[in-house]
């Protein structure tokens, strides 16, 4: 954790998983896509710094705004903080500007998949977690006001220390709250049983097919910010592939698996672009890859069925 007297701000590239909602409208002759995001644990903020507040200042891209995420790996740009030390934070008063979303799984109007932006986040001061921590212990100590009554989860009194009158009559009360417990326990189970029974959206079908180095489609986009996602549309089995554009080098031996992996496209041209998929390692039969290219305007998808010798190429024309 950061040692901190006050709030501190966090900028930098984030990167990781989400699970929403999502609604399609028609506004001005124009389809717009509405998301509601929940962010899940283990997200990844990289090249981070310190920075000022900019919940003062007005922000003018596309952004998105959310009250907290838990659970970020901050991994510093030690060109700029030789000394920090990453580690995992909590966020409050989030927003990711410039954010590409991926929805490549959905059930109905539910959705999943990846989010990536630039991340700015402020981290409460080490004070104040005190002080949280001085009202969890305090609430044991003093008579409750039932007027203001904060409920605290990760502190609890072991019962030996109370005075034996006291447990006795505390005992009733006690064995009720454990019946009510395990009744809660067991309807959770009971609910993540059904929700285990429906099975995981497909991905939707490959608007191009490509399985063969001589067949080459054109893919055209509005700008140059692009992000290409991979993952095995079959079971995964070690395969790896080297992903060019223009012949020069973006991904090497990238291992495919059922999880989604995006990286952002930099280096493309106004005009043609070539892109080139190279299997670099096969598992059990063909390299199987699914290929999703998307910018703020387009998306494009296709499955690859790669043999041994065999390439994947395509263009992409950026207008």
């Amino acid at each position: 954790m950061i040692a901190r007297d006050n709030i501190i701000f966090i900028k930098g590239s984030f990167r990781g998983k989400y699970k929403g909602m999502l609604t399609v409208g028609i506004a001005k002759n124009t389809m717009h896509k509405i998301y509601a995001v929940d962010i899940l644990p283990n997200a990844i903020i990289e090249h981070a710094f310190f920075t000022e507040d900019y919940r003062t200042s007005e922000i003018t891209e596309n952004f998105i705004k959310l009250e907290t995420v838990v659970d970020v790996n901050v991994l510093f740009d030690k060109s700029v903080l030789p000394q920090a030390i990453d580690s995992k934070e909590n966020f409050t008063d989030v927003v990711i500007t410039n954010f590409f979303i991926s929805d490549s799984g959905k059930i109905g109007n539910k959705t999943h998949g990846e989010i990536s932006g630039t991340f700015f986040g402020c981290i409460k001061p080490l004070k104040a977690l005190k002080e949280e921590k001085k009202i969890i212990i305090d609430s044991h100590q003093r008579p409750i006001n039932t007027e203001s009554i904060v409920p605290q989860t990760n502190h609890t009194q072991p019962i030996n220390t109370l005075p034996l009158p006291q447990l006795w009559r505390m005992r009733g009360c006690f064995f009720k709250f454990l019946q009510l417990l395990g009744l809660l326990m067991l309807l959770l189970f009971m609910l993540r049983h059904c929700n285990s029974c429906n099975t995981p959206a497909p991905l939707p079908l490959p608007m191009l097919d490509s399985l063969s180095q001589d067949f080459t489609d054109t893919m055209a986009f509005q700008n140059s910010n692009t992000y290409i996602t991979f993952n095995d549309w079959d079971k995964a089995d070690n395969d790896r592939i080297t992903v060019k554009i223009n012949d020069e080098i973006i991904a090497k031996n990238v291992l495919i698996t059922n999880a989604l992996n995006s990286i952002q496209i930099k280096n493309l041209k106004k005009g043609n672009n070539t892109l080139e998929i190279i299997p670099t390692s096969f598992g059990r039969g063909n390299c199987t890859v699914n290929v999703e290219i998307s910018d703020s305007q387009n998306t494009f998808r296709f499955q690859c069925n790669i043999k041994k010798g065999q390439t994947v190429k395509k263009n992409l024309s950026v207008n």
